[in-house]
């Protein structure tokens, strides 16, 4: 099997896309002032063009500055935020403590959607829940806000 290796840039970051006959990897850094490599700022993985990744890993993971992750998102079906098993879609974290800010769930579609609780749900610094999103096939059926 090929691989193939490829690198552009624009003002602001430099992408590396890394490609055999089926997937490509594309990372994507960030510069500070003085045009220096910083960080990897993102990673992608496609299959066709569209964001998939099969094996229950992140098929897109976001990077704060201080080399944190910020963001993860499963995309079990090509091009649709979805993942297997009844796990989270998209995890968001605070950059400060690395604690889940937000957990989110989908269905086939990709739309937020989840039976018997909350498709989206909002966590403070201490990982306590502050708000919860009921969600049916992508319309919002309620939201709780919880005072703690």
């Amino acid at each position: 099997m090929k691989k193939y290796y490829s690198m552009c840039s624009d003002k602001y970051r430099l992408y590396c896309k890394i490609s055999n006959d089926y997937y490509s990897k594309k990372i994507t850094y960030n510069f500070n002032a003085a045009h220096q490599i910083i960080g990897i700022d993102s990673i992608y993985y496609t299959y066709g063009g569209l964001l998939f990744r099969p094996d229950d890993l992140p098929a897109a993971t976001h990077y704060f500055l201080n080399g944190n992750t910020s963001v993860l998102e499963y995309y079990n079906i090509p091009d649709k935020r979805y993942r297997f098993d009844h796990k989270p879609s998209r995890i968001c974290y605070y950059e400060e403590t690395s604690t889940i800010a937000e957990e989110s769930y989908t269905n086939e579609r990709g739309v937020y959607h989840r039976d018997n609780n909350p498709a989206v749900i909002f966590y403070n610094n201490n990982g306590e829940v502050y708000q919860t999103e009921w969600w049916n096939n992508g319309k919002l059926i309620s939201f709780e806000k919880h005072f703690i």
